[in-house]
């Protein structure tokens, strides 16, 4: 029987970089990021065999597989979602998918009562964003999202809330000068992508709550339809559950 003292590995494909980590009850062992927007498919299979090798590991030795999902570029998501059901179906293992925004305020070395706002660039001047409240390690309050946003609306929204927000996440020049006017303060770049450790983090406490989510039915967030299925018509996706407050 697999228990959560196994490795777990985490695959996070939201962004412009792919990050993979391996974890042992929440401690990281391994972890790899890579620039792979246009060639996930190509790369991110024989990465996690890479990683894996680094520590002398078999996908056999897994004992979870956590992925990020989104939201954030559609190809990679359902790259990565792929990948990690892949993994799942063939050694019967668990699949936990995170947020990959609450991800991002995970990671936010921030004092632990403030808000942060998690962001991920997306087309015409629009971001993905979710606020979140950190109530204590591994814990959250979504105060909204995920959503997709002009980012004027995000920055009227951060203005209404009356509290110093802090914001993590990858932004143009203009966009970022539009929520520092609306008084938010901005993390360095370095914790602008989401990590795939501190998604495997995330959900090591899942694991080790009996937690996993149904392969068959999970999908990334995508938050609005793609482009293909806008044009066909179709529904390949529909935007994932609900944030719960503890990822």
């Amino acid at each position: 029987m697999v228990t959560a003292a196994a490795p777990l590995l985490a695959i996070e494909t939201a962004a412009d970089h792919a990050s993979l980590a391996l974890l042992r009850e929440g401690h990281l062992v391994a972890e790899l990021t890579f620039t792979a927007r246009r060639t996930m498919a190509e790369q991110l299979t024989p990465a996690i065999a890479a990683l894996l090798r680094q520590v002398d590991l078999r996908c056999a030795d897994l004992g979870a597989v956590a992925v990020g999902l989104g939201p954030g570029s559609f190809t990679s998501l359902r790259v990565g979602l792929a990948t990690a059901k892949g993994l799942v179906l063939a050694a019967d293992l668990p699949l936990l998918g995170i947020s990959s925004l609450q991800t991002l305020a995970a990671a936010a070395p921030l004092n632990e009562r403030q808000p942060v706002c998690a962001v991920i660039a997306a087309p015409k001047r629009q971001v993905y964003a979710a606020l979140y409240a950190r109530m204590g390690e591994g814990w959250f309050n979504c105060l909204f999202g995920p959503e997709l946003l002009p980012v004027e609306e995000l920055a009227a929204r951060l203005t209404a809330t009356a509290a110093a927000v802090a914001v993590v996440g990858r932004l143009g020049a203009s966009e970022a000068a539009a929520l520092t006017a609306a008084g938010a303060s901005l993390l360095p770049p370095l914790y602008g992508v989401p990590r795939a450790a501190i998604c495997g983090w995330l959900a090591t406490l899942r694991w080790q709550r009996g937690e996993a989510d149904d392969p068959s039915t999970l999908v990334p967030q995508y938050v609005l339809p793609s482009e293909a299925e806008v044009r066909f018509g179709q529904t390949f996706a529909q935007p994932g559950p609900p944030e719960p407050a503890d990822g």
